[in-house]
């Protein structure tokens, strides 16, 4: 099994014309907003927001090849789609009139506008996804996003913490996480033990405490040192990243603290619901069906379950900050008819699996599929599911719309 993936089944009802013409009218086909609703938009997750963070990690989980992106102008970035992905059409929408940048390339006044820190494979659960190689875990890209303010202290607040934190204030966080804890830890018993350590309704439980200890209580120790143009740190397990900048705006920090996204100054927190896992074709090939494995939706069910119901505490509690939940859209145009196999051949040996083969052309109706290749969703399914995000979000930047936010508890079926 590889990669990570969100079902996000089914969609809203909208004809293709419709869907054009919406989504010009918001800009999304335009080079963006001369002012953005928000001044920066984070970006943490997996495979459905990653933009090219894997793509010099010893990893199977990256896509820098064609087919990929075949329809996106700069070609394969590392992005796990034909085009653009969930994350890059909430940030046109929002009005940016770049993509936001990996944090893998990132530097200078870029960062200003956001980061993208999502990782293939990626989850809550540090070991999740490992079997593939390396990646880069939910709790990593916090601290990834650390060193970001660490730059951005000297970009724009003349090293102050304090003033850095009040500009995050306005910020969008977006995290997707949950979907490969999963379909690459707990239903692959063959390299992980959490489906023999837990029931799926315990698992679910101990999987959304852990989120949101990272969401509000993780506390990484990391050291900083400039060595000529670099960043260098080790984090918690030893392992020494490399972030390269320009040292001309950036002041040597010989200790750097991390702190969880809240007390770092993040207050508008869009939380995407794990999706219908069982339902990708990777994962009906896996258990020998052609319709959904519903005990793998089940399972994700009850994750859902508490992750809204401990959102809704979250929003109790901290009452400076705004925790949305991203559900799926509910219905999806009738002309996305191909929902049970993927655009592209996809790889069946061990070695990238699910993943497209590389060169290999894909089919010309691609708004017609669901599925770009064993696992993700196509461009067109992304720019539906982005659309429903940013609608969602219009609390955090619809001044007339900015009220308490507190999520209706929700009782999804415990079986």
């Amino acid at each position: 099994m590889n990669h990570s993936l969100k079902i996000i089944m089914p969609l809203m009802p909208i004809v293709g014309l419709l869907v054009f013409l919406v989504l010009k009218s918001r800009g999304l086909l335009a080079n963006g907003d001369p002012h953005p609703h928000v001044p920066c938009y984070f970006i943490f997750g997996d495979s459905l927001m990653d933009n090219g963070n894997n793509n010099n990690l010893p990893t199977q989980a990256k896509v820098n090849f064609p087919p990929y992106g075949i329809d996106f102008p700069d070609g394969p970035t590392g992005r796990f789609s034909n085009g653009r992905n969930i994350a890059d059409v909430i940030a046109q929408l929002l009005g940016f009139k770049n993509f936001i940048p990996p944090f893998a390339t990132a530097k200078d006044e870029e960062i200003i506008n956001g980061v993208n820190y999502a990782s293939g494979g990626a989850g809550i659960r540090d070991e999740t996804g490992q079997h593939m190689g390396s990646l880069i875990s939910f709790s990593k890209q916090i601290i990834n996003h650390n060193i970001t303010i660490s730059q951005l202290s000297s970009l724009i607040a003349n090293g102050s913490l304090a003033l850095t934190r009040k500009y995050l204030n306005r910020c969008i966080y977006t995290i997707d996480m949950g979907n490969n804890d999963y379909i690459n830890n707990y239903f692959v018993p063959k390299y992980y033990q959490t489906s023999r350590d837990y029931t799926p309704a315990q698992y679910a439980k101990v999987l959304v405490e852990q989120y949101s200890r990272q969401l509000q209580e993780i506390k990484v120790k990391v050291t900083l040192n400039e060595v000529d143009g670099k960043d260098t740190y080790v984090d918690k397990d030893g392992l020494e990243v490399v972030f390269i900048f320009s040292t001309k705006k950036t002041k040597t920090l010989e200790k750097f603290n991390a702190q969880e996204l809240y007390k770092n100054g993040a207050r508008k927190f869009g939380i995407f619901a794990a999706g219908n896992s069982g339902c990708c074709p990777g994962i009906m090939a896996d258990h020998g069906l052609n319709t959904c494995v519903e005990s793998v939706n089940n399972a994700v069910k009850l994750f859902n379950n508490h992750l809204n119901n401990t959102l809704y505490d979250l929003n109790n509690r901290f009452l400076n900050a705004k925790f949305i939940l991203i559900d799926d859209p509910l219905v999806y145009p009738n002309d996305l008819n191909v929902t049970d196999k993927p655009c592209c051949e996809v790889a069946l040996s061990t070695t990238g699996k699910g993943s497209c083969v590389p060169n290999q052309v894909p089919c010309n109706n691609r708004q017609n599929y669901y599925f770009w290749d064993a696992y993700h969703p196509t461009e067109r399914v992304s720019i539906i599911v982005g659309t429903k995000a940013y609608e969602t979000l219009s609390p955090f930047y619809n001044p007339n719309d900015f009220s308490p936010i507190k999520p209706k508890k929700l009782d999804y079926s415990d079986a």
